[in-house]
């Protein structure tokens, strides 16, 4: 009632990962022309979602809503309390496959928030997800404003070229532009941003002005130097696609300096649970680190996964003396340090271990 009565534009956000990301990010450039209300942090589901609507005047332009989903019957319901006029459909990857089975399952289901679209309305999807593809093709009368991190066929096509600077391309014209939030992790948010706030009006300079103001949100690939180490915070959450895009993101953050990794348990993931870690495992091998601490169940299957030339420097850990243990094992001086798992992991608190023994040191 609330959202019909008041709401005047509505942009709805889902994805496998970086929904929080990206709706702070498009928050942050509608801001720069219109009043904006966003849901408070991430509450994103059946509690969250309306407590975050009802929060809001009715007074604001635009309300940036992150859905997120575990099960096939949430977008059902998120959708039809947010009744977007936008939706914006990031990315589907092998998440929350203990309630949704599969990643076809994934991409059904967060597709389903196309349904829910209302009158002139848009919906922006990536074009980088053969399972997005094949979903958006499927439904009738929808015809989508593509984005993506690689394809020149895209509608608006993110890159990062290095030093901070990304290069956008706007249907056919090609902008370079830097901010604060300067790694090749954010190309996914910046493009679906970009077509969301070209939709409302702004023109590039105003969406640039934007996204120099942004911020990561905390625990979200934060990144913080601690004497000779760059330490990687995103902490909050993870799933096998923002695993990769976050070790590949520190690998290019490490720049051939030592990168270490302190991982977590990736939760709901049903049957596949077994094999997606030993794949994680294969990923970190494919990238290269200098270390590998890890945290929960799936410790060993990671082991398994990784080449033998990575076994030696990986350590089982599930509290602070072993993972002190284990850096002091490691023996590095300094590079770069990734802290991620899911939520249930708490991952948080090996960055405060990290801090105490860099403090303990000579």
């Amino acid at each position: 009632y609330w959202r019909i009565k008041k709401g005047k534009k509505v942009v709805a956000v889902t994805g496998s990962a970086g929904k929080t990301t990206t709706k702070e990010m498009i928050s942050e450039i509608l801001g720069v022309r219109y009043q904006v209300g966003k849901n408070y942090k991430n509450w994103n589901n059946q509690l969250g979602l309306p407590l975050s609507i009802l929060k809001f005047s009715g007074d604001e332009d635009y309300w940036v809503l992150e859905l997120g989903i575990n099960n096939p019957d949430d977008m059902d319901e998120l959708a039809w309390i947010a009744c977007p006029d936008i939706a914006v459909i990031l990315n589907v990857g092998p998440c929350h496959l203990q309630g949704l089975g599969s990643v076809e399952g994934v991409a059904r289901s967060k597709c389903l928030l196309l349904d829910y679209l209302t009158g002139a309305s848009k919906a922006i999807v990536s074009l980088d997800y053969s399972y997005l593809i094949d979903e958006v093709a499927s439904k009738e009368n929808i015809v989508p404003v593509w984005f993506s991190c690689d394809r020149a066929d895209a509608d608006y096509m993110a890159t990062y070229k290095g030093a901070g600077e990304f290069e956008i391309i706007d249907h056919d014209q090609s902008l370079s532009f830097s901010g604060a939030a300067g790694w090749s992790q954010y190309c996914e948010n910046i493009a679906a941003s970009w077509a969301v706030a070209r939709d409302a009006g702004l023109d590039q300079a105003e969406i640039i002005k934007g996204f120099k103001k942004f911020r990561s949100p905390a625990q979200r690939f934060s990144i913080f130097s601690h004497g000779p180490w760059t330490i990687i915070d995103d902490t909050y959450n993870a799933n096998p696609l923002s695993m990769v895009k976050a070790i590949n993101t520190a690998h290019d953050i490490a720049e051939g300096k030592n990168l270490v990794l302190v991982l977590g348990d990736m939760a709901e993931l049903g049957k596949d649970e077994e094999s997606v870690h030993k794949e994680l495992g294969k990923t970190i091998s494919n990238k290269g680190c200098s270390g590998i601490l890890f945290q929960g169940k799936n410790a060993k299957s990671v082991f398994d996964g990784l080449y033998i030339d990575h076994k030696h420097i990986f350590y089982e850990v599930d509290n602070e003396t072993q993972f002190i243990t284990a850096l002091n094992s490691l023996n590095l001086s300094g590079g770069a340090i990734l802290f991620k798992g899911s939520r249930s992991t708490r991952m948080e608190k090996y960055i405060k271990f990290f801090r105490n023994w860099m403090q303990s040191r000579p």
